[in-house]
Formats: structure tokens, sequence, C-alpha cells
């Protein structure tokens, strides 16, 4: 039997939130919505629910937030079931962003740093490579190229780290 976005909203929130009872305000959805997302188990009901999501903000943050949790071959499911045009945009620029992030966080993982594009890049992707990157020549190019001051920093930190702590191959 198909439930209304109501009678969904209702059972998903009986299921995963204790106390969320406004659900008729994008807040109360929200928090029904961020409990939901740590449970696997209920990733599916809630893309569908997220179909139906009359705030467009809140639905977009559902998928993104849920995206960094998602396999790479379940990430352009999430993507989909937001409406075409901006946020959607967004949400696919989030998951290449992910993959990208991935890529470059695998051990001995193989890239060239001609390709290292980081001006292409956002500035959430440079700042979460800046932070978790452990490769010398990466954070060497943010630190220098980086486009705020705070990821230069921050990347120029975590390189003087990494060279202290003597991974001198920056592996």
């Amino acid at each position: 039997m198909l439930l209304s976005f109501k009678e969904g909203m209702e059972e998903l929130g009986r299921r995963v939130c204790d106390g969320c009872e406004d659900l008729e305000s994008g807040h109360g959805r929200w928090a029904v919505y961020s409990q939901a997302i740590k449970d696997e188990n209920e990733w599916p009901g809630l893309l569908e629910l997220v179909k139906q999501e009359p705030d467009e903000a809140v639905a977009s943050s559902v998928v993104v937030n849920l995206l960094e949790l998602l396999p790479e071959s379940r990430r352009g499911d999430a993507v989909a079931v937001l409406p075409a045009g901006k946020i959607r945009e967004n949400a696919e620029l989030r998951s290449r962003e992910i993959s990208v992030l991935e890529a470059l966080s695998v051990e001995r993982a193989v890239f060239d740093e001609s390709n290292l594009n980081i001006r292409g890049w956002s500035n959430w992707l440079q700042m979460r490579v800046a932070v978790s990157a452990r490769r010398k020549e990466i954070l060497g190019a943010l630190s220098t190229a980086g486009s705020t001051k705070r990821i230069r920093n921050t990347a120029k930190e975590n390189l003087r780290l990494l060279l202290l702590s003597g991974d001198r191959d920056g592996r």
C-alpha cells in the first residue's frame, strides 16, 4: 500500500526519531531525515520520501548528506530523486567531488600532478582534501594555490605535520 507523504513521514518519524513531532515544518522533517540518514536500512524509503519533499532545500540537504555515506555506484540514484535544475546540479557536483576525495585518499593512489586541477575544485573539496590528504604533492599544491587563506594554511600545517612524522614520501 502506498503511503501519502504525510503518512510516510509519520511512519519514518516513529521508527527513527523519538520526540520528532512537528512534521509540518522543514525543521521538523529535517530532524527525522537526519536520523534516517544514519540507518542504512532506511535509505530506500528515505529516498522515496525525498522525491515528494515539498521544500527543495530540505530535499537537497538530505541527498547531499546521504551522498557521503553511499557507495559511488548508488549516488546517482540519490541525486535522481531531486527535481531537475540547480539543486540537482549541485548534488551531481558534490557526488563527483566525493569521488575525487575518495580517489585521492586511496593509499598508493597513482595520479599525475599535472592533472591536479585544484583551481577547478570547490572550496568544500579543497578544504576536505587539505584536512585529509597524506600526499605531499597534493598538500603542497593546496598550500600555494588553495582558493582561501584558510585552505592554504590548513594544507601548509598538514604538510608540515606530514614531514615531521617522517613520512617523507607523502604516502
